[in-house]
């Protein structure tokens, strides 16, 4: 990380970083990169490698559709391979998710969260 470390560079030292790696460790076998078609995680060397569908299944920049209104109406079919997401707190920090919205975010929160979900929307109809 000392070696590639450039603090203006976004995912120098994360995403970059892991993929240096997984690169370094799986060098005979680089097919086990490519993610496949049928979105299944591959292994190489005892490392598991996901599709980011995994972890981040709507990209960054339509992020928006987390929060639209009823968009979480197939979640649980739309999300069912998915183990955390990712809401960017850098384009997100200043997003108002209405509670009640039916939006992926509040029934992704409702669900995975339902204490923190109750006690955030306890005096406001929003979080």
């Amino acid at each position: 990380m000392n070696t590639h470390f450039e603090p203006n560079k976004w995912g120098c030292i994360g995403p970059q970083a892991v993929t240096r790696v997984i690169r370094s460790v799986c060098k005979n076998d680089t097919t086990k990169l490519d993610i496949p078609k049928d979105g299944k995680p591959q292994t190489c060397n005892n490392i598991t490698i996901y599709p980011s569908q995994f972890f981040s299944p709507i990209y960054y920049k339509n992020f928006k559709a987390y929060i639209s209104g009823g968009g979480g109406k197939n979640f649980e079919k739309d999300f069912s391979n998915t183990f955390l997401m990712h809401f960017w707190n850098k384009i997100t920090k200043n997003v108002v998710v209405k509670a009640g919205s039916g939006s992926i975010y509040d029934v992704a929160a409702k669900k995975s969260c339902p204490v923190t979900y109750q006690m955030a929307t306890l005096r406001a109809n929003h979080f």
